[in-house]
């Protein structure tokens, strides 16, 4: 019997889950582009709906939702069209 533990150790460093990616970016935009911090364990993206969650108080929701459209083209520009989320919720 063959020990392939350290063949997942090579994939394991290597990649990485879509919503930690889309969480980062999302993060990141919203820092650059509009000048809100907001911490990534406040942040949920759900792969299959493609919706961003977010669970932060209600002005900084409220300022993010705001800028709801150009967050969204922002993301559909980082991600190719197909990938990036559809909603912010």
């Amino acid at each position: 019997m063959k020990i392939i533990n350290g063949f997942f150790i090579k994939y394991h460093k290597c990649l990485k889950p879509p919503q930690t990616v889309v969480v980062r970016v999302f993060i990141q935009i919203l820092k650059e582009e509009f000048g809100l911090v907001l911490r990534s364990d406040k942040v949920d993206y759900k792969v299959s709906s493609r919706i961003i969650y977010i669970n932060s108080s209600g002005v900084m929701k409220q300022e993010v939702l705001l800028r709801k459209q150009e967050v969204l083209e922002k993301l559909r520009i980082n991600f190719s069209g197909h990938e990036s989320p559809v909603d912010i919720v």
